[in-house]
């Protein structure tokens, strides 16, 4: 009897996450103008996956590659 070994390949999909902002949202520097409120969803229907999700606000220092909680 000759043995061969069983080869199981497993794909990763790749996550998807929707955002969406309010409409007609005016962002400036002034007080009440400077928050951008971002709601999303993301789903990854790999089980047991992990995600990290990050974000960069261009010309902005504080906000270069940020990881959201």
């Amino acid at each position: 009897m000759q043995y061969r070994p069983q080869l199981v390949v497993s794909y990763n999909n790749a996550p998807e996450i929707s955002l969406t902002t309010s409409n007609g949202q005016v962002l400036s520097e002034l007080s009440g103008n400077n928050n951008l409120q971002i709601k999303g969803n993301v789903m990854d229907v790999d089980t047991g996956d992990s995600l990290l999700i990050k974000y960069t606000i261009d010309n902005l220092s504080g906000h270069q590659n940020k990881i959201l909680p």
